[in-house]
Parts: structure tokens; C-alpha cells; sequence
């Protein structure tokens, strides 16, 4: 049906009224109806810190290289380093017009460069939006060093990045793409063609190039056949999505003391629920379980994470560390709950 939407007496918004082959008007700016949502799912682009801005781990310090036996997430947010041995950074700067950051992975003495991440799934086994038919595009920025290099694809479902049986989907069209030594946005199309395990809670990306040093950035993944300008959300919504899946933090409170012992007992309270029970862990100087009595400078150990959920976990102190009480205490927690 025709109709028009008032705010304070002003029209902003009208409709044709003609279901299916209408349009919306927003101010001065008209949308077909192929344009509007057809779905409840909030952001266009299902990938997180693709435009590489988010670095918990290592605040854009050079990490690796990573053999294919430590594979995992170790880089920038969100992002899996899959195989063979690879250094990565965030890097700020010369990039890409309307970015910040981009990923650099330089290869190191194996055959290529392979990154990946995961997309969860709404439960167990359930596909989503990712239903067979599906059509999905992935676009990004990307330029090597030397140039010429081929850079391939894959897709797949299974219960993690690297872990349960592996579902694959077909390759995309096209399915691999050369790179140049310039920033180019690229993007490629794939289809679903295949279900979701019972157990799978992810369906995976990953992009595989024989380059010598790849860069990155600008990555993203939408429902559709065009790859649209990239979603550019705030660094603060960008950091909860991240938040979810890997968080690390400040805890601190005071120390008791009874029969020639400190002791603590305290919660850490998740800013964002997280995806999962986390695996956690605290430490003041790089040791795991140590925290810092700030009253009189001195490192204690044997600190554990015990309990909790995926919106709080608590730390405790496990070892008979001698000091004064009512001291205050200072360390960081980590928390992992990645696919």
C-alpha cells in the first residue's frame, strides 16, 4: 500500500505501494525495493576487523613465524593463521583510500601464505542465511610485494576453523585471481552448495597465495551476487564483535591476609558476553597465573582462573605468597573462546 512516514509533521519517508517493484524514498535518496533488508541480520559485511583495525594481542607488533604445528589466532582480531611458517602485523598507514590499517604476512620458509576466518553459524548445525542456493560475495584489497602471484580459495563448514569433519563448499568464480603490486579490490562469488554437519557451528574463508609477503585489507562478505563499498563500521562497534570471540582486560581489587598468606577471590566481568565458556588465564609480566602487589612492588604466582561462564570468570589466588594486608593487586586477564 502507498503511504508516507512523518516525523515532527516532515515527510522523510514514502512508498510506491506497489509490492515488488517499488520504491523508497529516504530524503532526497530513492531505493529500489531490492534494496531494502530482507532479513533480520544487522550488519552487510559477516566479516569482523576486516579492515584489520582490531589487534588485541599484539597492538601491531610483528608476530611469528608460526609453523604449521602453532597455527591459530595470533595476529589481528578474528583472523586464523593457518599454515606454514608466517609472520604477521598490523601495519598503519599507505593504504588503501578510506582504511587505517591493513595486514601484512610475509612468508616464511614453507610454500605459502594461508589465513582464514570463521563465520558462526546461528547454532549447532543450522546454516542461516548460509543456506544451500545461497550466493555470496567476497571482496577485498589486496597487493604483493613481487606481483603476478595467484591467489586462491576456499570455503567450508565444520565445527571450527581447524577442528571436526571438514564440509566443503565449491570453488568461487572466479577461483583464484593474480595479484598485482598495487592496491586492487578484488572480489569473487561463491554458492552454497552444500549443508552444515550436525556439530558445525562455523562456516570458514580462507585465502591461500604463494606470494612472498601479501597485503590485506578491506575484506568483506556479503549476501548477494555485487560486492557493494565496504561496510566501515565505528572502532568501538568493530571491538565488541571481536570482543565475543577473544578479550583481554585489567583485573584488580585488594589482597587479604590470614595466617601468613595472601589471598584473593575476584570476578571478572565480561564487557561482551563472550561466544563460549572461554579458556582464560591472568598474568602481570608474561608468566601466566602472576599478578602484582602494587603496595609493595613484589610479583606473586600461582594465580588461577576457576569457573564462571561465557559472561564472567573467577581468579583466585592458589599459592601461599607471604605480604601485608589489605595491599592492592593488579594483573591482565585473557580470555580465548575463538572457533
Amino acid at each position: 500500500m502507498p503511504g508516507t512516514l512523518k516525523v515532527g509533521g516532515n515527510i522523510i519517508a514514502s512508498h510506491t505501494g506497489v509490492e515488488g517493484a517499488g520504491t523508497v524514498t529516504l530524503g532526497n535518496v530513492v531505493l529500489g525495493d531490492s534494496a531494502v533488508p530482507t532479513n533480520n541480520y544487522t550488519f552487510r559485511n559477516k566479516i569482523i576487523n576486516g579492515g584489520m583495525q582490531i589487534d588485541q594481542r599484539n597492538a601491531g607488533a610483528s608476530v611469528g613465524p608460526f609453523a604449521s604445528a602453532s597455527a591459530g589466532y595470533k595476529g589481528v582480531d578474528r583472523w586464523f593463521i593457518a599454515s606454514d611458517p608466517m609472520t604477521s602485523q598490523q601495519i598503519t598507514g599507505n593504504t588503501p583510500t578510506g582504511f587505517s590499517h591493513y595486514l601484512k604476512l610475509t612468508k616464511g620458509s614453507g610454500s605459502n601464505i594461508d589465513i582464514r576466518q570463521t563465520v558462526e553459524l546461528p547454532a549447532a548445525g543450522q546454516a542461516g542465511q548460509f543456506g544451500v542456493g545461497s550466493v555470496w560475495t567476497l571482496s577485498f584489497y589486496a597487493k604483493s610485494v613481487a606481483g603476478g602471484e595467484t591467489l586462491n580459495f576456499s570455503s567450508y563448514f565444520r565445527l571450527g576453523v581447524a577442528t571436526g569433519t571438514f564440509t566443503a563448499v565449491s570453488a568461487p568464480t572466479p577461483s583464484s585471481i593474480t595479484l598485482t603490486t598495487n592496491w586492487t579490490r578484488y572480489s569473487v562469488l561463491f554458492t552454497i552448495d552444500v549443508s552444515p554437519g550436525a556439530s558445525d557451528l562455523c562456516i570458514a574463508f580462507g585465502l591461500n597465495t604463494t606470494a612472498t609477503e601479501l597485503h590485506l585489507t578491506g575484506v568483506q562478505l556479503e549476501e548477494g551476487p555485487v560486492a557493494t563499498p565496504f561496510e566501515h563500521r565505528s572502532i568501538g562497534v568493530e571491538l565488541k564483535l571481536c570482543k565475543r570471540y577473544y578479550a583481554t582486560g585489567r583485573v584488580s581489587g585488594l589482597l587479604a591476609y590470614a595466617g601468613g598468606r595472601q589471598s584473593a577471590f575476584t570476578d571478572v566481568n565480561f564487557e561482551v558476553e563472550m561466544r563460549a565458556v572461554p579458556t582464560a588465564y591472568v598474568t602481570h609480566d608474561g608468566t601466566t597465573g602472576t599478578i602484582r602487589d602494587n603496595n609493595s612492588a613484589v610479583t606473586y604466582s600461582g594465580w588461577t582462573t576457576i569457573g564462571g561462564t561465557n559472561k564472567y570468570v573467577a581468579v583466585r589466588n592458589g599459592n601461599a605468597s607471604v605480604g601485608a594486608p589489605s595491599h592492592h593487586f593488579s594483573t591482565t586477564y585473557f580470555a580465548d573462546a575463538e572457533l
